[in-house]
């Protein structure tokens, strides 16, 4: 219903819907006036290790990629802000935001990313995915062992309608 919420919250997920806008001007649509909009969406590469690694190695050792728009197009904070504006929200705010993993050898950072969907993909490279594991397993511990984190940034916004 339209005007129905003084929140919405979108965590990570405009990224990964087909049409970012629509999701944006439903928001918008559903918020009362003065109502806030909270979303965030995959940040900067180079400061998100955690999930950029595994696409790196991918590409190292030639397996493809899937072909889809990556996770991280909409890590442009004007862009991100100018969708939010077109939409007709006003004081849009945006900023990075870095978590580090508590990840401490490249062992857990495979474990971690062994959810059902992941080793399915994997099964399905073969003796690729074997290489996969084994070559993710070493680039992540060689991040480890010169100190640094497996990190996560995100692109965060808030808007007003």
């Amino acid at each position: 219903e339209s005007e129905s919420c003084d929140r919405y919250i979108a965590n990570l997920s405009l990224m990964i819907v087909p049409e970012p806008e629509k999701q944006i001007s439903e928001a918008y649509r559903v918020l009362q006036p003065g109502g806030r909009a909270v979303a965030s969406v995959w940040g900067r590469k180079e400061h998100s290790t955690y999930f950029w690694l595994p696409m790196q190695v991918q590409e190292e050792i030639g397996i493809e990629t899937s072909g889809d728009r990556s996770n991280f197009h909409l890590n442009d904070p004007e862009k991100l802000k100018a969708l939010f504006e077109e939409a007709g929200f006003s004081q849009v705010r945006t900023w990075y935001e870095t978590r580090r993993y508590p990840i401490f050898t490249g062992l857990d950072y495979v474990n971690s990313l062994s959810t059902p969907g992941w080793l399915k993909r994997i099964a399905n490279w073969g003796e690729k995915g074997a290489l996969f594991k084994k070559r993710l397993e070493e680039r992540a511990q060689e991040i480890l062992d010169n100190g640094e984190f497996l990190t996560f940034d995100n692109l965060a916004i808030l808007a007003f309608k």
